[in-house]
């Protein structure tokens, strides 16, 4: 699956990385060999996950972050807007669809709204 064609997937430069491309589809590939780099999902304590991660000149970067950085980045530095949210809840589901910026106050309202349900 890693170097499989994906019907619909548009790979464009990473937004101030020039060597690797990030796709719509949320996979991140090397420009010069054109190879999926290989994800993983570090786990940084009990039940504590940050998603999937890619190791970019050894140093871990996090894919939703990338994603937002490259395909949102007018929006992204926004100060209001600074909250990457998976529409889906499946923080490895890294489309770029399933991606939305939001603020902190819109995260705080969603968070009580689902502990109040």
């Amino acid at each position: 699956m890693e170097n499989e064609k994906i019907d619909y997937e548009i790979w464009v430069p990473a937004y101030k990385r020039e060597d690797i491309e990030v796709s719509n589809h949320g996979r991140i590939r090397g420009t010069n060999k054109k190879e999926v780099l290989k994800t993983y999902n570090p786990k940084l304590g009990t039940n504590v996950f940050i998603g999937m991660v890619i190791n970019y000149w050894n140093e871990d970067v996090i894919i939703s972050e990338l994603m937002a950085e490259t395909f949102l980045n007018n929006l992204y530095f926004k100060q209001e807007k600074k909250i990457i949210k998976f529409r889906d809840g499946n923080r490895f589901n890294n489309h770029v669809n399933n991606l939305e910026l939001i603020s902190e106050q819109e995260n705080n309202k969603r968070n009580f709204k689902l502990q109040n349900l």
